[in-house]
């Protein structure tokens, strides 16, 4: 990631963490008068990019903005925007920080809206749309998975383990999680005294299609390791689109804290296998082989699904190691499901033999 960008991605995090923090410990002026001048901040970002006079302002993405320039130029437009003295004192860094990370907030989920549009070409509509169908997206659609257009011809389903995210509050708590499975992203949000244009920006780590089409506009992160590493191993990394010959998802149907691990036991592990189960049906993605890109949601999985072998019966399940992680690139036996070993290969390697279903499965 370029230095000048990821300066002004931590500053905006750390904008977020320090109002979420404070908002937590009292309901401040700033935090009401946020919460009711969304349309206002909303105006702020349509006047920013109809401006021709502002283009300089903008960084290089178009959607993170110099802090100062963007500050001077609201204070200049105050009276037109209506913005509340608080938000705009000059003499409180805090605010003029915490604004900021408002207006970026929203500005980052418009990208993201559009990128959708953009590479809409990708996605099997017809299959997505079957999904929708499915109770728990209902709830939480950001949560569909992807599914490539050019997915029937191989029908192979990549599994991950959970998005991460960044965020003040404790996501693996009990009371978290329990909210989670009850309500909607609003809602939740509203829940943990969260103002929305804050947490919507925390919320594009989390919309599984978004971050595939992110992915596929060629933007630099390691996380996008992911996606990059099983293509460049089948020999299809010269152009990122090439992602529409899979389908994917995320095990774990909630996002969790950057570091933390989500496991099978209580409503995370059975949530994951119930939604798993109703995505690979026959009914829906049909999948020929699932390869589990995470041990951990792999013996989740298989911890739940041992009992009922017979469900999954004509698909080839496989696991490896996350691609990102070192034992992509280490020789390492795995188990197959008849309690063999399978060859001491890299883990990329065995990534490719299960990609062609040349090899036993694990399960």
């Amino acid at each position: 990631m370029n230095q000048e960008l990821q300066n002004k991605y931590i500053e905006m995090i750390d904008a977020q963490k320090l109002f979420l923090k404070e908002c937590k410990a009292k309901n401040t002026t700033l935090y009401n008068d946020i919460k009711k001048r969304e349309n206002n901040i909303q105006n702020i970002i349509s006047v920013l990019h109809d401006n021709d006079s502002f283009k300089d302002i903008k960084s290089y993405d178009g959607y993170v903005y110099k802090v100062s320039d963007l500050y001077q130029w609201c204070i200049d437009n105050a009276d037109k925007l209506a913005l509340p003295k608080e938000m705009l004192n000059g003499k409180d860094d805090n605010n003029k920080r915490r604004f900021i990370s408002a207006v970026a907030g929203y500005d980052y989920i418009s990208k993201k809206n559009q990128l959708l549009k953009d590479y809409s070409f990708l996605f099997d509509k017809n299959h997505i749309d079957r999904l929708k169908s499915i109770e728990y997206y209902k709830l939480h659609p950001e949560w569909i998975p992807f599914v490539g257009s050019s997915y029937e011809d191989r029908r192979v389903l990549l599994v991950g383990e959970s998005h991460y995210v960044d965020s003040v509050f404790d996501l693996n708590d009990y009371d978290f999680e329990n909210r989670w499975y009850k309500n909607d992203y609003n809602s939740v949000c509203k829940n943990i005294e969260s103002s929305n244009d804050l947490w919507v920006f925390s919320k594009s780590y989390f919309w599984t299609q978004s971050v595939i089409a992110t992915f596929a506009n060629d933007e630099p992160g390691a996380g996008y390791a992911i996606f990059a590493n099983p293509l460049r191993e089948i020999g299809l990394l010269d152009d990122k689109k090439n992602i529409k010959v899979f389908a994917y998802m995320n095990y774990f149907q909630r996002p969790s804290n950057w570091g933390a691990q989500l496991y099978s036991k209580g409503d995370d592990g059975k949530v994951a296998y119930d939604v798993l189960k109703e995505v690979v049906s026959k009914d829906n993605l049909a999948p020929r082989t699932i390869i589990f890109l995470s041990k951990n949601a792999f013996d989740c999985f298989a911890d739940l699904a041992k009992n009922e072998r017979e469900y999954f019966a004509e698909i080839s399940i496989y696991k490896v190691h996350h691609p990102n992680c070192a034992w992509w690139n280490i020789p390492k036996k795995y188990k197959t499901k008849s309690g063999k070993d399978r060859e001491n290969k890299y883990g990329k390697e065995h990534f490719v033999d299960a990609y062609n279903n040349i090899v036993e499965a694990d399960f």
